[in-house]
């Protein structure tokens, strides 16, 4: 028997949390896929537009998007329409709460990933192995590159590297690596 596409189903409401939505926006490529939304924020996205939320990778993060004639709109986007750069406060681009949407620089919004490079070696991001087996912290705000020293133990550096983000991202450090630096302190 044929199985029935996700992509032709319909924007489900899985959960009605009081004010907040968790609605199915899985595809064949995210089948998975849950947006979280504001119950005022989605009734008004619905009332605008009738095409269907889907969730799509972009970047390597999934996010909601919705199709709007020939254009394919970020649901965020939909959510502040007037803000240019939106960052989700928990890295989660399916989480389009208005308590976990801020109007960031291009900087900020960047300090706020996870991602490490493909040519990572040493799993951390801005930690950087030396020729002569030291580890390099660095990290990059504001345009600039920010030197944090230079350390014989990676697990120095790391920490450096944390302690830094915590300095120069302020609210915009990614969310587990507070909970990381919470940890070890």
């Amino acid at each position: 028997m044929h199985k029935q596409r996700k992509t032709q189903m319909k924007n489900e409401i899985l959960n009605d949390k009081g004010y907040v939505l968790e609605i199915d926006i899985g595809t064949h490529t995210c089948p998975d896929a849950v947006m979280t939304i504001n119950k005022g924020d989605y009734r008004k996205i619905r009332k605008q537009y009738k095409g269907r939320i889907h969730a799509e990778v972009r970047d390597k993060r999934m996010y909601a998007r919705i199709n709007i004639g020939s254009d394919c709109i970020l649901v965020h986007k939909l959510i502040h329409p007037d803000w240019t750069n939106i960052d989700h406060r928990d890295g989660d681009g399916l989480n389009n709460r208005r308590s976990n949407l801020r109007k960031a620089t291009d900087s900020q919004n960047l300090s706020n990933r996870t991602r490490i490079n493909k040519n990572n070696t040493s799993g951390c991001t801005g930690v950087i192995p030396t020729r002569n087996g030291r580890w390099k912290a660095v990290l990059h705000c504001r345009r600039k590159n920010v030197y944090l020293g230079t350390y014989s133990d990676k697990a120095d550096a790391v920490l450096a590297r944390l302690k830094g983000e915590a300095k120069y991202y302020k609210s915009f450090m990614p969310k587990k690596n507070r909970k990381l630096l919470a940890q070890i302190i």
